[in-house]
């Protein structure tokens, strides 16, 4: 993951809901989605995820195929440049 770059709110939970199900370790998660580090793990289950699913280990909700989710990472819109200010290349 390159500094600063902004996964979509689905996509957090889902990574959170994924790793209280499958038991793995936070840093198996981290790499697995190339999360700068474990602490990112532990942020979106305690940011995205109820206390009672955290509790119960979300054993309610079905599993989620986390590369499945769409809009997985927000892109940053790129500033538009003026059709004027734009020089043609002949």
């Amino acid at each position: 993951m390159r500094k600063g770059q902004r996964f979509a709110r689905a996509f957090k939970r889902a990574v959170a809901v994924e790793y209280l199900q499958s038991g793995e370790e936070r840093k198996v998660i981290a790499m697995k989605y190339g999360l700068p580090n474990v602490q990112t793990v532990s942020n979106w289950v305690s940011l995205y995820l109820t206390p009672h699913e955290i509790e119960t280990k979300c054993v309610n909700l079905p599993r989620v195929n986390v590369n499945a989710v769409e809009m997985a990472k927000v892109e940053t819109p790129q500033p538009q440049v003026p059709l004027e200010s734009q020089q043609a290349v002949i």
